[in-house]
């Protein structure tokens, strides 16, 4: 019992050596991805685009942009159940982590 009492001490001292050196006196300014004033976009101009679902119906694919927070501006038939689905930000330059999203089904299953 007599070591806990010399151990006790040292394990205090480390614990606010630890808590000392997590303290920061700066203030948040955004994340590290994010490109000097892309977040403050209240002055900027936006792209809009055109709320629509585009159907391939020799494949039975639809693809659409018909819900809030998405983003599918064109989609071009490649091949057979390829296509290039062209995205393109709503105010420009966007931060480094854009999350864009939009539906897509089938009549029948496949491997689009």
């Amino acid at each position: 019992m007599h070591r806990l009492t010399y151990k006790y001490p040292f394990f205090v001292i480390l614990l606010l050596i630890l808590l000392q050196a997590c303290k920061t006196t700066e203030e948040f300014t955004g994340y590290s991805y994010d490109p000097e004033g892309v977040t403050e976009t209240f002055d900027r101009q936006i792209n809009h685009q055109n709320q629509r679902t585009i159907g391939f119906q020799s494949d039975g694919v639809w693809i659409s942009n018909e819900f809030r927070g998405a983003r599918a501006n064109d989609v071009e038939r490649i091949a057979q159940y390829h296509y290039r689905i062209h995205i393109h930000p709503e105010i420009s330059p966007i931060n480094n982590s854009p999350w864009f999203g939009f539906r897509a089904w089938s009549d029948e299953p496949a491997d689009v």
